[in-house]
């Protein structure tokens, strides 16, 4: 690990052990119906990229959030 990340990633991992932060790694499946929490998440994340990513045409980033073989860190901020 680099120096330059260790203390933000041990910083991360704490956050993670109290509740503050949720990491999911979240895809879309052909063979198990995806359950409905995910599926919002992957909409959401869509919305996202196109807000963050306005040149980009929303059906290349749905291609991408929604394909099968592609995964997504997902980190949720629990506001306290």
């Amino acid at each position: 690990m680099c120096t330059e990340n260790a203390a933000r990633d041990h910083i991360a991992h704490i956050e993670e052990e109290k509740g503050k932060i949720q990491i999911h790694v979240i895809s879309n499946s052909l063979s198990i119906p995806p359950n409905r929490q995910c599926l919002i998440w992957l909409v959401e994340l869509q919305n996202l990229f196109s807000r963050q990513l306005p040149e980009m045409p929303k059906a290349y980033i749905t291609r991408f959030v929604f394909d099968p073989k592609h995964r997504i860190w997902h980190c949720l901020n629990q506001i306290m």
